[in-house]
């Protein structure tokens, strides 16, 4: 970090220190998961005080660019690590042993969604590729997820396998990091396609999670859609100051009780959550 975080220079201004950071992030400098200097450490180097570092690293956790975990430091976010809708890694551990799994059921070349088109920015008309995907736990189906992209990123779809990540494939093979979502959870009945692959009656009471997901620039880069059953799944919300977390509980029968818990950006990512 020393290498890079201004060592020469005489910027005092949180934004200014700010831009430098994030240029570093996104240039490949500081990689994802890196610890950052401390606060004083900071301050040091732009020759400034440890509280307009403190804005700084506030301005970067804002624009997902940054985690802070509060008595342990501030580091670059790794969003490559998570999985798109289950952070299977910490997932499986809190499930003691019971592995999620995930099956890829499809990738099209083109699909019709004119939610995705208007979230990813595509002009009125575009098909959007498409990447869907079968989530199970302890042999229970609890989910079906559309992901969608542009058009020029299917070949990334079609490289997605069951163990991958699809945030890390688009920033390999993209250049594209991802860096924040808005996230929205209703209920509503399983449409007859995602019914049968759950083990569901069409209609029978679902969740349904919708999110955007978008780059360090600002761009939106992934669309999900998600549904799941709801006798297995519960989500909980818990807000303390400007940290929001969200919690997927599995409840299915013959599941033993797990839950993952996902860091969401300090914006009201749940504001309208009909979760």
């Amino acid at each position: 970090m020393s290498r890079t975080l201004g060592e020469n220079l005489t910027v005092v201004g949180a934004s200014s220190i700010s831009a430098v950071v994030r240029q570093e992030i996104l240039d490949g400098l500081l990689g994802p998961g890196e610890r950052l200097p401390s606060l004083q450490e900071i301050a040091r180097r732009f020759g400034t005080t440890a509280i307009t570092a403190r804005r700084a690293l506030r301005l970067l956790e804002d624009a997902g660019l940054v985690r802070v975990s509060h008595g342990v430091g501030s580091f670059v976010a790794d969003w490559s690590r998570g999985d798109d809708l289950i952070h299977l890694p910490g997932f499986a551990a809190e499930l003691g042993g019971a592995a999620p799994r995930t099956q890829v059921l499809e990738v099209r070349e083109a699909v019709d969604d004119p939610e995705a088109v208007m979230a990813l920015g595509l002009p009125p008309g575009s098909r959007p590729a498409g990447l869907r995907r079968l989530r199970s736990v302890g042999g229970r189906a609890i989910a079906v997820q559309w992901s969608l992209v542009e058009p020029p990123l299917l070949s990334i779809l079609r490289r997605c396998g069951t163990g991958d990540s699809l945030y890390g494939l688009l920033q390999e093979g993209a250049g594209r990091m991802a860096v924040r979502a808005v996230e929205h959870w209703s209920v509503a009945p399983l449409p007859a396609s995602e019914a049968g692959v759950l083990g569901c009656a069409e209609g029978a009471p679902g969740w349904v999670s919708v999110r955007t997901t978008f780059d360090a620039a600002g761009r939106p880069l992934l669309f999900d859609r998600a549904h799941l059953v709801s006798d297995g799944v519960r989500l909980r919300v818990e807000r303390r100051g400007r940290a929001t977390s969200a919690q997927l509980e599995i409840t299915a029968p013959d599941v033993e009780t797990g839950s993952m818990e996902r860091e969401l950006p300090a914006s009201p990512v749940l504001a309208s959550v009909e979760d």
